[in-house]
């Protein structure tokens, strides 16, 4: 199932990640992104999937996202209600796929 996520007050989120780019001898550069991941917090372990099981993107709220050097104090589970989620369909994860609609919460 996919899912969207938004703040509680629907403000930017930004997720923890690590960038790296790479030159190789050739002169092309690979770049590859890794997203940091925390414990769920109880809202978002209920929707906990096989695939990830109850492991969370670590989310960075307000201006401290800008963690430098220092950012393990920033990486830890979102206050409970923190974070508003809803199913998406599937097609938000088609590279080919674009527009707010696939954002639309799914019909029962």
């Amino acid at each position: 199932m996919a899912l969207h996520y938004m703040d509680a007050v629907c403000t930017p989120l930004a997720l923890a990640g690590l960038w790296e780019g790479y030159r190789n001898e050739d002169g092309s550069v690979l770049r590859s992104f890794a997203v940091i991941t925390t414990d769920a917090n109880t809202d978002l372990a209920s929707l906990a999937r096989p695939d990830v099981g109850d492991c969370r993107e670590a989310g960075l709220a307000g201006l401290t996202w800008h963690g430098g050097r220092r950012p393990a104090p920033l990486l830890h589970p979102a206050h409970e209600r923190a974070l508003r989620v809803w199913p998406v369909d599937e097609w938000v994860s088609k590279p080919d796929q674009n527009g707010p609609d696939l954002l639309c919460p799914l019909r029962a």
